[in-house]
């Protein structure tokens, strides 16, 4: 299924980049350094599948070619 593909694609990013780049001393510091990690990568890392665009960017792209924003489920 290719929805499992982008889960272990997360997975093995969080992986690299939050548990394996840190020690952590108290369930805050994770969440903490959880909720940055998330919002990076769902606001402002580029998404191949997004034309190598962060999300914000290609929402912003999106809504200047149409005037509005595109319904759930629109593929280009």
């Amino acid at each position: 299924m290719t929805q499992n593909s982008y889960v272990e694609r997360l997975s093995c990013t969080y992986q690299t980049d939050v548990i394996d780049a840190y020690l952590f001393t108290c369930m805050h510091e994770i969440r903490s350094v959880t909720e940055a990690f998330q919002r990076k990568y769902n606001h402002f890392r580029p998404h191949g599948s997004l034309n190598d665009m962060a999300p914000i960017e290609f929402k912003e792209h999106r809504k200047s070619l149409t005037g509005r924003l595109p319904s759930k489920g629109f593929r280009q």
